[in-house]
């Protein structure tokens, strides 16, 4: 605005001290008017502003530099506003790891890429916000988390905050690491101790069969498996291991006679070979049990036969989708 036309008008600009150096100042000029609201006079004010000038420069430069160290770093990075709840950024690792582009993750935010609640039986929207309030306050934490990739798999991770200087806005940098194959390896040595302990300790062969089952499970999300023995004198198979499938169908296929068409188990059995069923509802073997395959979420069975160095089949291992 131009004070000589009546109006306050107010501007930086740059001048040069006598030694040379480059300093920053801010204006302010205030026209004063008469009864007839005519300028009688102007007045004007300087305000050095140097050291603000100088701050913002140093943060924007501490800006650039920290977003050049997020995209180079070999461990996943993101960078979370606060105040909206998403991602303002996520380098090539994290984009890696979580199976979205750059600008997906800017459209989303942690609770977007985790279940309803943790492996520690917490809601993940009230400890999301207590991890956070810990960052804000200063503190450094480093937690156990559950995160979604984008094909749905759950993954176990590390993740580590802290705050970042940033004007005006609450932005942490969070570090994530996928231990998803550490925490399977250290499961499955707990329950190979079990089982070594087990045998030592004179534990049934159920007892042996359910830990080895367990241990397999833990390695392949989404899959159950049983172990089923033959009984010669009868042909039946007879329970052996089934931890994880419904009690009402380990009852149900309890005492089922081996045939060449008897579902994947029965079969596998019967011929002495691997007997794979990618989908219950399209096979032969699998129509008088599909009424029991719903009820119990089967969709898919893979059998392999049990058999002995005498090339005689003791039972089947099954594995269920």
């Amino acid at each position: 605005m131009d004070a000589a036309e009546g109006h306050p008008s107010q501007g930086e600009w740059t001048y040069f001290t006598a030694d040379g150096s480059e300093r920053f100042a801010a204006r302010y000029v205030t026209p004063i008017h008469d009864d007839r609201r005519n300028v009688r006079m102007i007045v004007a004010e300087g305000q050095d502003i140097t050291d603000r000038v100088q701050a913002e420069r140093n943060l924007l430069e501490s800006q650039q530099r920290l977003y050049r160290l997020v995209h180079h770093v070999p461990e996943a990075l993101v960078m979370l506003d606060c105040d909206s709840g998403q991602f303002m950024d996520a380098n090539e690792a994290a984009q890696a790891l979580f199976g979205r582009s750059r600008e997906e993750m800017k459209r989303l935010g942690p609770i977007d890429l985790s279940p309803p609640v943790q492996s520690n039986g917490r809601d993940t929207r009230d400890y999301a916000r207590e991890m956070i309030a810990l960052a804000l306050a200063g503190e450094t934490p480093e937690f156990e988390w559950l995160h979604l990739t984008g094909s749905g798999d759950e993954i176990t991770c590390i993740v580590r905050l802290v705050q970042m200087p940033w004007s005006g806005q609450k932005i942490l940098c969070g570090s994530v690491e996928d231990i998803t194959k550490r925490k399977r390896i250290a499961a499955i040595e707990q329950i190979r101790n079990q089982v070594l302990e087990s045998l030592a300790q004179g534990g049934s062969l159920e007892e042996v069969l359910t830990l080895l089952v367990e241990t397999i499970e833990i390695q392949f999300s989404g899959m159950l498996c049983s172990v089923l023995l033959l009984d010669d004198a009868t042909n039946r198979l007879l329970h052996g291991a089934a931890p994880n499938l419904p009690d009402f169908y380990n009852q149900a296929i309890e005492g089922i006679e081996i045939g060449p068409k008897i579902g994947s188990c029965g079969a596998a059995a019967y011929l002495g070979e691997r007997v794979v069923v990618s989908d219950v509802h399209c096979h032969e073997n699998w129509a008088p049990y599909l009424e029991l395959a719903d009820k119990a979420n089967v969709r898919a069975c893979w059998s392999e036969p049990i058999i002995s160095s005498r090339n005689k089949v003791l039972g089947t291992f099954a594995m269920y989708y």
